[in-house]
């Protein structure tokens, strides 16, 4: 008899955690399993990449933030029982009451129930959810919740079976905050699916300017750094070095970060994107990935630029450094404009040097593998 799995996320937008969670299901062996997907803040952009045999079980809170009356009033013209009654229970701090009463997986049993990420998540998994074994999933390389949150999280911890960080640094850092259950925390890394990776990278090429070309993918967020990028690109314009930077990503700090390139006068040298569904063709037509991120726990785009045969440069946060050694398979540097232009300069100026960082790259992946993380993933869940 197959095992029944419950994966529960927000939603499935452009986003780190969201591609895991996608491929995950991707590679998840329906034969063996019936899977079913939760989502409370409506589908996304990579709902198309679900498998048929995933079954989705989509609700949409998102219309219920916002003021009590607007709110009441959005879900009263939209005739949605479930909007209206679910606004009035988060006025008084009972959302769950009406999870369980209007989300079938609620009224469902289940082997094993898998929240991919803290908060409503979590809440409704180990609160909402009937299942002999819960499983929580923590992405984050720093921890930035306040003390009730951490309280509320505490319990949810008390609660589950295991806990799986994508990297050891995470695993530490869990364990420090939350000592009692020092005994769940297992690390399951986030898999690279190189085909894929590879096959997307093909389906257009951008246009390329004739210079070194660098490129950063993220989320624009103080902690993702990226206006970094924009000081290091002064520093190589006064330099003279011919260059084009692409950044693509959406966030908080976009409107900042067009006003600073302005400021800064790179306009001609930095080009700002938005969000993309598909990063991959901009950075295999790179010479350079560049990851500014202070806060880190294992860095994709890092290995998806390693999987492509570009040399990356990171700031040296706790997640890439379980797999970059410096000078070998990548360049680790401290937040310094000095250091940043000096590590640019020694791969654009030493092709050799490059070369044996892509070649190293390449065999850094093989521990990413589907394969691996999927057998991980099996053997938590059996």
């Amino acid at each position: 008899m197959k095992k029944r799995i419950l994966f529960i996320n927000g939603h499935l937008n452009l986003g780190g955690i969201e591609r895991s969670l996608v491929d995950i299901l991707r590679n998840f062996d329906c034969s063996k399993y019936d899977v079913d997907l939760m989502l409370f803040q409506g589908e996304g952009d990579y709902r198309d990449e679900i498998s048929s045999g995933i079954n989705i079980y989509s609700y949409d809170v998102t219309t219920t933030y916002g003021p009590l009356l607007q709110t009441l009033w959005k879900a009263f013209i939209s005739l949605s029982l479930f909007q209206f009654l679910y606004r009035l229970a988060t006025s008084l701090g009972k959302p769950l009451v009406i999870m369980k009463l209007f989300c079938t997986p609620c009224h469902k049993h289940y082997d094993v129930v898998i929240s991919f990420r803290p908060g409503l998540s979590n809440s409704i998994a180990t609160k909402c959810i009937n299942a002999h074994k819960h499983i929580s999933w923590w992405h984050h390389g720093e921890m930035n919740l306040s003390r009730a949150e951490k309280q509320v999280l505490s319990e949810e911890y008390r609660l589950c079976d295991k806990i799986v960080t994508v990297s050891k640094s995470c695993t530490r850092m869990l364990q420090q905050e939350f000592p009692k259950c020092v005994g769940k925390f297992i690390t399951i890394p986030n898999m690279i699916c190189t085909d894929e990776i590879l096959a997307k990278s093909i389906l257009f090429k951008p246009a390329r300017a004739n210079a070194l070309n660098i490129v950063t993918v993220g989320r624009l967020t103080p902690e993702k750094n990226t206006s970094f990028c924009i000081d290091i690109a002064s520093r190589l314009k006064s330099q003279n070095i011919p260059f084009h930077w692409n950044i693509i990503g959406g966030g908080e700090e976009y409107d900042n970060l067009c006003q600073k390139i302005v400021r800064n006068d790179v306009s001609d040298f930095v080009t700002l994107f938005g969000p993309l569904s598909n990063p991959y063709p901009y950075i295999a037509n790179s010479d350079i990935y560049f990851h500014p991120s202070l806060v880190e726990s294992q860095g994709l785009t890092i290995l998806e630029a390693m999987t492509l045969g570009i040399p990356t440069i990171s700031v040296a946060s706790d997640g890439p450094k379980e797999y970059i050694t410096n000078g070998r398979n990548g360049i680790l540097i401290e937040p310094s404009v000095n250091e940043a232009a000096r590590a640019i300069l020694q791969i654009y100026y030493n092709p050799s040097f490059k070369d044996g960082i892509v070649t190293a790259g390449y065999h850094t992946i093989n521990q990413f593998s589907p394969k691996s993380t999927i057998t991980k993933i099996e053997h938590l869940i059996d």
